[in-house]
C-alpha cells in the first residue's frame, strides 16, 4: 500500500473509531475497544457480586475477539481480485450496527446490544490492521503511544543509523496521526452533539459510510 494511502487511512479510520467509541460510551458507559480495562472492570463487578454485569462484559470481550478472528479469516480466504469487495464486509457490518442504534429506542438497551458494538469494533480493528499490514490499528492507543515514545527515544539517542531513524520517524508519523484523529473523533462527536443535539449515531454512521466509499474506490482502482 502506498504511503499516501496509509496516511489517509491513519486519519480516517481512527477518527471514525473515535466517533463510534464515544457513541458506545454515551449509550453504555463503556469504551468497547478498551479490552485491558474491561478485565479490571470485570473483576470489580465480580467482587461486588454483580455477576450478571460482569458476565455480560466478559461476553463482550469474547465477541470482540471472535469478530476479529472472523474478519481476518475472511481476508485470508478471499485473495482473488474478483472477490475483493467481500473484504469490505466488516465495514458493512458496522454500518448495519450503527443503523440499528440509529433507529432503536434509547429506552430499551440490553446487554446483547453492547455485544453488537464489541463485535463491530473487533471486526473493524482487525480489518484495518489486515488492510494496512499492521500499520494502522485505529483503537489501540496504549500500544501505539508506548511504541511511539520508544522510537522517539531511539531517535533522540542518535545511536542508530540514519536510515533507521528515518524509518522510526515514518512509523511515528502514522502512530501520532492515529492518536490525534482518534481523540478528535471523540471530541467531535461529543462536542457537536452537545451543540446541536444530534443523535449520537449520526456522525459515526456518516464517516463509516465515507470510509466504505473511499475503500471501495481504492479497490475499484486496483481492478
Amino acid at each position: 500500500m502506498k504511503r499516501k494511502d496509509i496516511l489517509l487511512l491513519a486519519c480516517l479510520l481512527p477518527f471514525t473509531s473515535g466517533l463510534i467509541n464515544s457513541m458506545g460510551l454515551q449509550f453504555f458507559e463503556v469504551v468497547t475497544t478498551n479490552v485491558a480495562g474491561h478485565f479490571g472492570t470485570l473483576l470489580q463487578r465480580l467482587l461486588n457480586q454483580k455477576y450478571a454485569l460482569g458476565l455480560s462484559l466478559l461476553g463482550g470481550v469474547v465477541v470482540y475477539g471472535l469478530s476479529a478472528f472472523g474478519a481476518t479469516l475472511l481476508s485470508e480466504t478471499q485473495p482473488n481480485t474478483k472477490h475483493k469487495f467481500l473484504l469490505l464486509l466488516p465495514i458493512i457490518f458496522n454500518v448495519a450496527v450503527l443503523l440499528f442504534f440509529q433507529v432503536q429506542s434509547a429506552s430499551a438497551r440490553s446487554f446483547w446490544e453492547i455485544w453488537l458494538l464489541f463485535a463491530g469494533m473487533g471486526a473493524y480493528n482487525a480489518f484495518s490492521s489486515n488492510l494496512t499490514n499492521g500499520q494502522v490499528k485505529p483503537s489501540q492507543l496504549t500500544g501505539l503511544i508506548i511504541d511511539a515514545c520508544i522510537d522517539s527515544a531511539k531517535i533522540a539517542a542518535k545511536t542508530h543509523p540514519l536510515a533507521s531513524c528515518v524509518a522510526f520517524r515514518r512509523k511515528n508519523q502514522v502512530r501520532w496521526l492515529i492518536v490525534l484523529f482518534f481523540s478528535l473523533g471523540i471530541v467531535a462527536n461529543v462536542g457537536i452533539n452537545q451543540l446541536i443535539d444530534l443523535p449520537m449515531a449520526v456522525l459515526p454512521l456518516l464517516f463509516l459510510v465515507i470510509v466504505l466509499w473511499v475503500l471501495a474506490v481504492k479497490i475499484q482502482q486496483k481492478n
